[in-house]
């Protein structure tokens, strides 16, 4: 009886074929989370009162522009996309929505999807308001709920209580006319 010999290089082999498997699953994942929508109106409203120059000097390490992006934020866009945004940048409100869409539609999901947590509109949202180790903890802050409430007034999605629509299964971004509150 022959047994075939692995030897190292078979090995490896395995090993890349299981870390392109994870790969290919997480991507998959990501490009699932695209079809429930977050309204950003809503978010640029709770979180700038649609104010570009805004800027918050607490909770969130000096949020800025529009969407209140933090510098934490910033920081792991740049290395994630290899950009080199400066702070100030962030007044752009053009520059500041790209930001906020990336973490709302990328980062943020892929940080779920390998956290295992179900990537929800009120997941996303909670990561968006409290951060993502807040999420991963189980933990939701008395204002992260008000920020939730303020989402379902002004027409954001999350209909079921949960954060997410009956029969959607991820996220994309959907633009809508201002609402004042």
């Amino acid at each position: 009886m022959n047994i075939p010999y692995r030897n190292s290089n078979d090995n490896i082999m395995i090993v890349i074929g299981i870390i392109l498997l994870v790969l290919i699953i997480s991507l998959a994942v990501v490009v699932m989370v695209r079809a429930e929508e977050i309204d950003l109106k809503a978010i640029a409203q709770i979180e700038s009162n649609n104010n570009p120059q805004a800027v918050s000097y607490t909770g969130a390490k000096y949020g800025r522009g529009l969407y209140q992006i933090s510098e934490i934020c910033l920081k792991d866009y740049n290395q994630q996309n290899n950009a080199k945004l400066a702070p100030t940048s962030l007044f752009d409100p053009k520059t500041n929505e790209e930001v906020a869409k990336w973490y709302l539609t990328q980062r943020i999901p892929f940080i779920f999807a390998n956290w295992g947590i179900p990537v929800t509109t009120i997941n996303v949202l909670w990561a968006y308001n409290a951060g993502v180790g807040r999420v991963r903890q189980g933990i939701m802050l008395k204002e992260t709920k008000f920020y939730l409430a303020k989402y379902a007034k002004l027409g954001g999605s999350h209909s079921n209580g949960r954060g997410d629509k009956a029969g959607n299964k991820g996220l994309s971004i959907r633009r809508r006319r201002s609402v004042k509150i």
